[in-house]
């Protein structure tokens, strides 16, 4: 131990619980009501390491948060920095390059990483249904294993200046052991659930049916585990031979990041709203539901004014658009909108994104484009069709709309469960099953449905007066006040 962080020849599995993760995170949990508390109101678990002073304390910290993925992925870490840099940090994003205009005109810092999120979505959409081989198993593996090694290696570069790292699902595998050979704080932000618990399955299985009830919670734990355990499998070998090679560490040293972040009660910050995801009761104290990191956009945008005067010329149109997903199903996919409009009597704005949807000749009830800020559109809305992707499900439940999510892959159809089952939608439809009897039937219980669209008002009441940026920017200073508190005490 050296000023309360990991040694590089500590191992994790040998160590208990090294002050370097548990001391400055043991008082995250209590959100951000440290600032109102009085010192006989501060819970006693953070009076132990940390003085109200030292949670209010604000110091200049040079933070990475390293990330991936699509727009929608990667704007929230963006709001999340820019929370961050107000608090008086100095923020980097390290995410692809081709974000790097948006990231450094919101004011952050950029490293790039390599890596296409359209391409790695492409094939993972094209090999979606297909059966399983063992020449595609291996291609697939050896892609990953290329990626992992990568991402470590540009990850480390990443990290040389900063003073503390932010990680996310993914990076969390690299961000970890190089949080310990460089002796540097770190913590968790995540935008889906990744902890196992008995309250909901792992993201990628499906809930069971209420009439099993006692073998859902069960059933809820294994999946999260088993979804855990899985992607370790799955990254162990590049993980554990990169950080080797770069790092020095034995691979008996680095072990699955989930079991670290538990072990050393790493604080998780999860940037979504409780309203839509409650925190579970078996979830350690460590583990805080914020609320959705929204992005301050400046009200600079300026839309079409074709698109204005559409807007005008009738009622309140359905937004339908599949963001960041391919599909080589377009035109097939795009005829059964066209369809499903028609038979609801549906005046619509269509995106097409990157590419689900194809371009087409529409009706002139039918307004296309290819994006359009979702915090623009969707409040004029009446209801919305969407992939389900994290981000524009929090745009569209922020406006207060009714959502029909259409799951294409990963966790998409974890959050069309739960907009269904928070009254707020109708039951998703797989891309792969939509018809326009379908879409058009639920576009018309979407649009005519009173109580579904009060429950809808009424959750986008509750979203907009969140404040999840300042949640985790709250949590992530009294992780650095504590970290700071112990170096001191060293």
């Amino acid at each position: 131990m050296r000023h309360g962080c990991l040694s590089r020849d500590t191992t994790w599995s040998q160590t208990p619980c090294p002050t370097f993760f548990l001391q400055p995170m043991r008082g995250v949990w209590v959100q951000s009501q440290s600032q109102h508390w009085s010192e006989s109101q501060v819970p006693c678990k953070l009076l132990m390491k940390t003085s109200l002073h030292q949670v209010k304390e604000k110091r200049c910290m040079r933070v990475t948060i390293l990330t991936g993925g699509t727009r929608g992925d990667v704007q929230p870490y963006v709001a999340l920095g820019q929370g961050l840099q107000r608090s008086g940090h100095e923020v980097t994003l390290a995410t692809t390059a081709q974000f790097e205009p948006f990231v450094l005109d919101h004011g952050l810092h950029f490293f790039p990483l390599s890596g296409d999120p359209q391409e790695v979505l492409e094939a993972s959409l094209k090999e979606e249904g297909k059966r399983a081989t063992r020449t595609g198993i291996a291609a697939r593996l050896a892609a990953v294993n290329t990626l992992m090694r990568t991402a470590m290696r540009e990850c480390y570069t990443a990290c040389q200046q900063a003073d503390a790292i932010v990680f996310n699902p993914i990076t969390v595998f690299a961000c970890l052991p190089i949080a310990q050979q460089l002796h540097l704080p770190c913590m968790a932000a995540y935008l889906q659930p990744i902890e196992p618990t008995h309250a909901f399955p792992g993201i990628l299985f499906p809930s069971l049916p209420a009439w099993l009830g006692v073998a859902r919670a069960p059933y809820n734990l294994v999946t999260g585990k088993v979804l855990d355990s899985m992607r370790w499998r799955m990254l162990k070998k590049p993980i554990q031979s990169e950080a080797h090679a770069l790092l020095g560490l034995s691979p008996q040293a680095v072990h699955n990041p989930s079991q670290v972040v538990r072990e050393q009660e790493i604080s998780i910050v999860y940037g979504y709203s409780p309203a839509v995801l409650p925190k579970p009761s078996d979830w350690p104290a460590e583990s805080l539901v914020t609320g959705y990191w929204f992005l301050q956009e400046e009200a600079t945008f300026q839309p079409p004014a074709d698109l204005v005067r559409f807007l005008e010329a009738g009622p309140a149109p359905v937004y339908i658009g599949f963001g960041s997903m391919a599909n080589p199903h377009a035109e097939a996919l795009t005829r059964e909108v066209a369809r499903s409009l028609s038979m609801a009597h549906q005046r619509a704005v269509v995106t097409t994104g990157w590419g689900a949807l194809h371009h087409t000749t529409w009706p002139e009830t039918v307004y296309e484009t290819a994006s359009i800020p979702h915090s623009w559109l969707f409040p004029r809305m009446a209801a919305t069709v969407i992939h389900g992707g994290a981000g524009t499900v929090a745009a569209s439940l922020r406006a207060g709309k009714p959502t029909i999510v259409i799951p294409f892959l990963g966790d998409q159809g974890f959050w069309g469960e739960r907009v269904h089952a928070l009254g707020a939608g109708p039951q998703s439809i797989r891309n792969t099953r939509l018809t326009a009897e379908r879409l058009s039937a639920a576009i018309n219980e979407a649009v005519t449905d009173e109580r579904m669209r009060a429950n809808a008002a009424a959750l986008g009441e509750q979203i907009r007066a969140e404040n999840g940026v300042g949640q985790a920017v709250s949590a992530f200073n009294a992780y650095l006040a504590g970290h700071r508190a112990q170096q001191t005490a060293h």
